[in-house]
């Protein structure tokens, strides 16, 4: 309310809002790193019922506010927004990224297995090469964290197959390959 947004319609008014407005003036406010009336106009639309929304928008203003919250440094309060983001529709790569680092960071590696699983689903393709290798590097780590030697060596032989020169995977090959107890490979 204070940045002009309106209040939450409640009774008869609880029509599907037209964000498309809203999405100028917040795009606007990040292009010219006003980061902080962002997040304050993203945070009170959030408080808002999603059911006040359309899923495309409700995505995009998830995805937003845990974009801003990074970037305003609080990288903790990301999780909920992208978790929000990524659960009505799993297949954005704007948000599974961002939302992959902070469970990997979080060391919560079941969550970011499922994340980068996704990202490989539907976006293997689009991926560049380095991008595509820090996917497979990530996923054996994973699978390391979850004590599964066989699916992280596979992983790790993924990223080389893409650069032989990773060093990131090679070690981690090198790891589980002498953890399994076979020296000779």
């Amino acid at each position: 309310v204070e940045m002009g947004a309106p209040e939450a319609p409640v009774g008869e008014d609880r029509a599907l809002i037209d964000f498309r407005q809203v999405r100028e003036r917040i795009v606007d406010m990040i292009q010219h790193n006003e980061l902080d009336q962002a997040h304050m106009l993203l945070e009170q639309f959030a408080r808002w019922p999603d059911a006040q929304r359309h899923l495309k928008d409700n995505v995009w203003l998830y995805r937003n506010l845990g974009d801003v919250l990074q970037a305003v440094g609080h990288p903790e309060r990301a999780m909920e927004p992208y978790e929000h983001a990524y659960q009505p529709h799993p297949r954005g790569i704007d948000v599974l990224r961002p939302f992959a680092e902070l469970l990997l960071g979080a060391e919560r590696p079941k969550e970011a297995l499922k994340v980068l699983q996704s990202m490989l689903l539907f976006h293997k393709r689009a991926l560049s090469p380095p991008d595509l290798v820090a996917v497979y590097h990530k996923l054996g780590a994973v699978y390391e964290a979850l004590g599964k030697p066989d699916k992280a060596r596979g992983a790790y032989e993924k990223a080389l197959e893409q650069t032989n020169s990773d060093p990131y995977a090679l070690e981690g090959l090198l790891r589980v390959v002498s953890d399994l107890g076979q020296p000779q490979e």
